[in-house]
């Protein structure tokens, strides 16, 4: 007489027994118990709020107000003042050189740079102009710029300059570089107020 084999494998759902383990693997999906216990679990568990669901979502980032638009223009246009600034204070400075006077071959040199400088500024803030989109990357990269450059120009504007000396003329340069400087702080104001808002 044969001997019967043991079954040596149970379901872990319904505790049906099988002899080999793919048998019991095969049975796995179509067990009855497994089913309706996986039936059970589905319903019984809350579904999520509408809040949690949206609360999930990718937040896309919405159009800049029109306050940081209009501060975007008037910060472009300012610093395209500065350059064409600087490239007036280059041309007299150059004009002094011709006539011999000592340092201002040097200071020609340092107000062309500086254009230079406020030209590649001019052409990042433009990317945003051309968009009317703030960018934080750009705007955190003209900060940057823009605080040694004013830094750099109050120091080229000042170092031959003595407050105390009286006359027309020195006031006449100490208004306008008093003019400059407030142009400077606008501008520094204006974009940490669009590095802020940016997304």
């Amino acid at each position: 007489m044969p001997t019967r084999r043991r079954a040596r494998y149970k379901c872990s759902w319904c505790k049906k027994p099988f002899l080999t383990q793919p048998a019991m693997w095969g049975h796995f999906p179509q067990c009855p118990v497994r089913k309706l216990r996986l039936q059970l679990a589905t319903q019984a568990r809350p579904e999520a709020p509408p809040t949690a669901l949206a609360d999930r979502e990718p937040r896309r980032p919405g159009p800049d107000s029109l306050d940081n638009k209009l501060c975007l223009l008037e910060t472009h246009e300012l610093i395209q003042q500065l350059r064409q600034d600087a490239l007036i204070l280059a041309s007299l400075a150059a004009g002094f050189a011709r006539m011999n006077i000592p340092g201002e071959h040097e200071k020609a040199k340092e107000w062309i740079a500086m254009s230079q400088h406020l030209e590649n500024v001019e052409w990042e803030s433009g990317q945003m102009v051309a968009l009317l989109q703030l960018d934080r990357t750009q705007l955190f990269r003209i900060y940057h710029q823009m605080g040694s450059l004013w830094k750099t120009w109050m120091q080229q504007r000042t170092c031959d300059l003595t407050p105390a000396v009286e006359g027309e003329k020195e006031t006449e340069i100490w208004k306008a570089i008093r003019e400059e400087g407030e142009m400077w702080v606008t501008v520094m104001a204006n974009i940490k107020k669009m590095l802020a808002a940016a997304r």
